[in-house]
Order: structure tokens, then C-alpha cells, then sequence
């Protein structure tokens, strides 16, 4: 499981800029200037429909904006930055092992500790989806805590996993009933488990042990695992900013501008993939009338 972080709370806007028209009506097969405003007309239904795709209705029936790593754009980076990244991670484990191997280690940090218990996949996906929700720019402090916090609900779920497992186990070994709770909350919710959901049903558990960290630890565990996403990819940088009135700049992260402009190129290329009747999304070629053949005897 990733454990998804907080949901956007950014208001949700649809743009409203592309006209509103009367469906066209082509009159007869000879009418191709109707035939090709029809087509385009569904190119434009096509991307309004995308567009409102991008924002999540609440209980209350207000909207919030969805975060890039909720949508198909979003999806296609985290693709491309996934296999950089675990490798990444792999080789800073190979390090740490190496390190818990030296006898003048006399205290291990927590950063080597986390990394060393989780796949490299689990550490990379967590790193990629904090990324992914940052939009443009965001405080690094804030960003390297929400990463650690992905990190820590994966410790956390992990662990649930396998202390219900041993409990289940040793139910059976004494011939007492009992729910194991892990396996029925993938059930209820069919495997999709997130952090509201692990939130609702670890509360229901006596066998979930919740991790408490510092403030100082999220953000060396944090440090450790952006910084090699920062240097694993060209997508994301990390810079220092300086507001009016302040003596000392603020630690930004945020995406490259080429990423920021790749990521606006995915988003055109999904409006265009929405149409009505695809793949008829340009201006098609002249219509040829082919009067009726009268039937073969």
C-alpha cells in the first residue's frame, strides 16, 4: 500500500472558457463544412469533459482541485521517474549496509534504519507521489514531512500486516476463533487501501502499533529519501528563496521549468485524447459521396 497523503483542499475551478455552441447538424452527405464543425465540436466536449475531470466533488458538494498524482498526466510521470528513483534507493541501501557492517558505528541514524526496513520501491513510489503533490513550489521543511510520513504509514501498515498474521497463526495453534483484520479490510475495500481507509480500520485493531517520530527525525528521514529523488532525475530542484522583510531565505522545492513545461504538454495531449468519437480528433479529409450500387444478381 502507498499510503496516499492529505487530499488537496484547493478549490476546485472548471474553466468555463470554450464556447458554447449548438451541436451541429450535418444536412445530407454533401454538407462536409457541417460534417467537419461536428468534429470539432466534439474535440471541444471532449477537452471540457478532461478539464472537469481534474477537480473532486466533496460530501459537501463543493470542489477541490485534484493533485497531479490523482490524474493520467501524473500517472505517466511517476512511470518515468520510478526506475531511476529505486535505483536510487538501492544503491544509498547498499551503502547503509555497508555502514552497518563498520564497529565504529556507534549510533545508528534513523534515516538508515527506516530505508533499510522498506523495498526500494515502496521508498521511491512514496517519494515520487509527495513530488507529484507539490504543484509548482513548496516549503522543502513541509515537503521532506510529508514524505516521512508516507514512509511512516508504510512502516505502520507493514507491521499491522504482520503482527495480524502471527496473531492469526497462533489462534489456530490454540483452536480459537478470530478476525484477522488486515485481511478483512483489503477485502472490504477490494485490495485499494489508503490512508483514510488504513486510518478507519487501524482504529479497530489491537494489534497496530503507531510509530511516533519527532519533528527532527521526519525531516531527516524526509532529507534522505527527496534529496535522492532530487538527484536521481532532472524533474525537480531544490533552491533558496527570499521574501520581503526576511533575512534569510526560504528552502524551496519545486519542479525544473522543462518539467513544468513537459507536465503542461501531457496535460494538452490528454485533452485532445477525450474526444466523443476517437481517435477523430483533426480536421478529417473531404467527404466523397458514393452513390448506392445496385445489388449483384
Amino acid at each position: 500500500m502507498i499510503a496516499s497523503g492529505s487530499e488537496s483542499d484547493k478549490p476546485g475551478h472548471v474553466p468555463t472558457n470554450l464556447p458554447t455552441v449548438a451541436m451541429p447538424v450535418p444536412v445530407g452527405p454533401n454538407d462536409t463544412a457541417a460534417q467537419r464543425e461536428w468534429e470539432h465540436f466534439q474535440v471541444a466536449k471532449g477537452i471540457e469533459r478532461y478539464r472537469r475531470s481534474l477537480v473532486r466533488t466533496k460530501r459537501d458538494g463543493s470542489t477541490v482541485a485534484k493533485g497531479l498524482e490523482e490524474t493520467t498526466p501524473g500517472h505517466r510521470i511517476a512511470t518515468e521517474l520510478i526506475g531511476p528513483m529505486v535505483a536510487a534507493v538501492q544503491e544509498a541501501q547498499k551503502g547503509y549496509a555497508g555502514a552497518l557492517q563498520d564497529p565504529k558505528l556507534c549510533k545508528l541514524p534513523v534515516e538508515m534504519t527506516v530505508l533499510s526496513m522498506l523495498p526500494a520501491e515502496t521508498i521511491a513510489a512514496c517519494a515520487v507521489l509527495t513530488a507529484l503533490a507539490v504543484g509548482n513550489e513548496a516549503s522543502y521543511t513541509s515537503v521532506r514531512v510529508n514524505c516521512a510520513l508516507r514512509i511512516r504509514h508504510e512502516l505502520e501498515y507493514q507491521e499491522w500486516r504482520r503482527a495480524e498474521a502471527e496473531k492469526e497463526a497462533e489462534r489456530k495453534e490454540l483452536g480459537e476463533d478470530g478476525i484477522n483484520m488486515f485481511k478483512l479490510m483489503l477485502h472490504r475495500n477490494k485490495g485499494e487501501v489508503n490512508k483514510k481507509v488504513f486510518d478507519k480500520w487501524s482504529k479497530k485493531a489491537g494489534t497496530l502499533i503507531k510509530l511516533e517520530w519527532t519533528h527532527a527525525q521526519k525531516i531527516q528521514v524526509g532529507a534522505a529519501v527527496m534529496d535522492l529523488l532530487v538527484g536521481s532525475n532532472g524533474w525537480f530542484q531544490v533552491w533558496l528563496k527570499s521574501e520581503g522583510g526576511s533575512k534569510h531565505p526560504k528552502t524551496m522545492f519545486g519542479m525544473t521549468e522543462t518539467a513544468l513545461a513537459l507536465t503542461s504538454a501531457l496535460g494538452a495531449q490528454c485533452e485532445l485524447q477525450r474526444p466523443f468519437m476517437a481517435p477523430m480528433i483533426c480536421e478529417p479529409a473531404d467527404y466523397e459521396f458514393i452513390a448506392d450500387q445496385p445489388a449483384d444478381k
